[in-house]
């Protein structure tokens, strides 16, 4: 119990010398955890609209390949829905879950790919952007 008290002020001591306070480091996480969202959904977009370049961009910077947005689509879906072939392809050869990972209504990149082709691309344009 000592050691875990000690430890603990060593650490505001610590940030104190550093002139960080745990009000600023909680700021600096939610910015980056608002910056990965962001990214997050630019992959999904760009993935909608098969931009290709813009997927590798995103990838190279380390955006997680299988980011959910708030309905629980990947981009490997909205890529799929949208018949962006090139973008599946992309997705799929740098890892990202084809079967397994599904959205609010339950279907899967798979399914979405069967759907996409028997829907029009303006019907439900909101999704994946």
């Amino acid at each position: 119990m000592r050691r875990r008290v000690q430890a603990a002020n060593d650490s505001v001591v610590q940030r104190g010398i550093r002139g960080e306070s745990e009000d600023d480091q909680r700021r600096d996480r939610s910015t980056s955890e608002r910056s990965a969202e962001l990214k997050g959904l630019r992959l999904l977009r760009c993935a909608h609209e098969g931009d290709v370049s813009g997927i590798k961009e995103l990838l190279s910077k380390g955006v997680d390949i299988n980011f959910q947005d708030t309905f629980f689509w990947t981009a490997l879906m909205c890529a799929s829905w949208s018949g962006q072939r090139t973008a599946v392809r992309l997705l799929l050869d740098h890892g990202a879950a084809w079967v397994g990972v599904v959205y609010t209504q339950g279907r899967d990149a798979k399914d979405l790919a069967q759907e996409g082709i028997t829907v029009s691309s303006n019907t439900d344009s909101y999704i994946c952007v």
